[in-house]
């Protein structure tokens, strides 16, 4: 497995006009947009995502949810989500998961 230092992440941005349209650039671990920010490439607008096919190493992969699950890690009474009785936010898609996470500097759990 290649040394940490050694690897330039990819990281995902959807095209501000069409949510179907992904774009995939590599970032220096310095220079990384925050998730939810906006960069220009080729004179198209594309907002930073969460990247969702995340490989840690040849052995870990990312958690992938079954929808709706209710979320441990977010906090309660989060906005713009249904809750339980308890408080915890309910988590409908893996788009609503996104918007969550940008809008509020949050990591996929």
């Amino acid at each position: 497995m290649p040394h940490a230092s050694n690897i330039v992440p990819v990281y995902q941005f959807k095209s501000a006009d069409d949510d179907t349209k992904i774009l995939e650039k590599y970032f220096d671990v310095d220079n990384v947009p925050e998730i939810g920010s906006t960069i220009i490439d080729s004179g198209s607008s594309w907002i930073r995502i969460l990247s969702t096919d995340i490989q840690i190493g040849a052995d870990v992969r990312n958690v992938v949810h079954k929808y709706p699950y209710v979320s441990s890690t977010l906090p309660k009474n989060i906005g713009d989500c249904e809750k339980t009785p308890r408080g915890k936010p309910i988590i409908k898609s893996q788009a609503h998961e996104r918007d969550i996470c940008a809008k509020y500097g949050f990591v996929r759990d």
